[in-house]
């Protein structure tokens, strides 16, 4: 016999109260009284630590009764997991969200997910949105560099090898960033990779089919991740990492371009799917003297300002982009 399907809400209002509601999906309505008593069994769950019980109510509003959180050692995620003893096989997941127009309590971090964390413009913004008081997650491709992450960065951040070409490592890094973290509040794209200096007709098929499975299909397969959850949450801003050459060209990268050009294309399209309440933009970071932008300008990267300096003004900026700004085409300041 199939187990009912549980699911509980948590909508935090604008007087930041916290109320739960306990829906069935799988049963026919007659169903739903009986055993929405059963939900007295509830014995754990994990909520943020300025809540002290979050009171059940059922579809016609009328209270059950209240459910008393378990503490966790730290602050954690909102996502939430109650067990229901007596229904065999039955997980409950909650999810709390803000209410149009509403803040999150003082004291919870918000949660910003970077993809290409541990060099250049990912390094530099991860420092400075934990500096800030963000939770970081975030990925790279070999372990030794995301273990100089973890030493750098301990908990309550959480980072992980993911290399985003390869489907199956994006979906082990999403659920534990969900299960650990929560659902991200700020997705940023930026995992991606540059052909060395040569005319289109010299770049080989490897070559040209590497940079397309990162900088395309790679944001693609975080994008497909991730993004259920935001929408389950009913919020969250994904911003992808286009550049100057995804809003014009120059010799030589010509398949960086068509990639970029792609990221434009592909975060336009995705602002006209996306709900109110959560939002995809393309962000032209600039040109900062980072290891991809000396492969292309050689000594001359040097002109310009150093990730680190970059992330000063950058990050405050990320911070304060939400639903409103769906659909834009930006660039960091």
């Amino acid at each position: 016999m199939t187990s009912p399907a549980y699911s509980l809400e948590a909508v935090r209002d604008k007087q930041d109260s916290l109320c739960a509601k306990l829906f069935l999906r799988s049963l026919p309505s007659r169903s739903f009284q009986p055993l929405l008593y059963r939900q007295q069994l509830v014995r754990q769950a994990i909520l943020p630590d300025d809540i002290a019980k979050v009171p059940v109510l059922d579809r016609r509003g009328i209270f059950i009764s209240a459910i008393r959180p378990h503490r966790p050692n730290h602050r954690r995620p909102i996502w939430l997991l109650l067990i229901l003893e007596g229904i065999a096989g039955v997980t409950v997941n909650i999810n709390v969200t803000n209410r149009p127009g509403s803040d999150q309590s003082e004291g919870m971090s918000k949660v910003v997910c970077i993809t290409g964390c541990t060099r250049g413009l990912g390094r530099a913004m991860a420092e400075r949105f934990a500096a800030d008081g963000w939770t970081v997650a975030g990925c790279g491709r070999t372990e030794e560099a995301i273990g100089q992450m973890r030493a750098a960065m301990p908990e309550p951040h959480v980072f992980a090898t993911c290399d985003v070409s390869d489907l199956e490592s994006v979906a082990n890094f999403s659920a534990e960033v969900r299960a650990t973290v929560g659902t991200p509040d700020l997705l940023l794209n930026n995992a991606a990779i540059i052909n060395a200096n040569a005319p289109l007709w010299e770049v080989t098929e490897g070559e040209f089919a590497r940079v397309i499975d990162i900088n395309i299909k790679g944001v693609h397969a975080v994008i497909r991740q991730f993004l259920p959850s935001m929408l389950q949450r009913g919020s969250g801003v994904i911003v992808n990492f286009s550049s100057g050459w995804g809003r014009s060209t120059s010799p030589e990268v010509a398949p960086y371009c068509a990639t970029k050009w792609a990221i434009e294309g592909l975060t336009q399209a995705l602002s006209q799917e996306l709900p109110r309440g959560l939002a995809a933009v393309a962000l032209n970071p600039g040109i900062i003297d980072t290891e991809m932008l000396r492969s292309c300008f050689g000594s001359g990267a040097g002109a310009y300002s150093s990730a680190v300096d970059w992330a000063r003004t950058a990050v405050p900026f990320l911070q304060k982009l939400s639903a409103k700004d769906n659909g834009a085409a930006l660039t960091a300041p």
